[in-house]
């Protein structure tokens, strides 16, 4: 297991799928969620596009009614 890790930061929408090389994972933790909604189907699409087949992905999220305000 390798202990190296690497972060990026930028336009993900812009992240070429070359730029990962190897990498085999990924975790978001609130992205998708903070996306709206028109744009979630796009992140999940390019996400599938830059990860290499077989890649896994963690992805930390909630359901909540939007409507409701507090």
């Amino acid at each position: 297991l390798s202990q190296s890790y690497k972060l990026f930061c930028g336009d993900f929408f812009q992240l070429p799928a070359d730029a990962l090389g190897d990498v085999r994972a990924a975790y978001d933790r609130g992205c998708l969620v903070a996306l709206p909604d028109e744009m979630r189907r796009r992140y999940a699409d390019h996400l599938t596009h830059v990860m290499p087949s077989g890649s896994r992905v963690l992805v930390i999220s909630y359901d909540y009614d939007q409507i409701e305000t507090y």
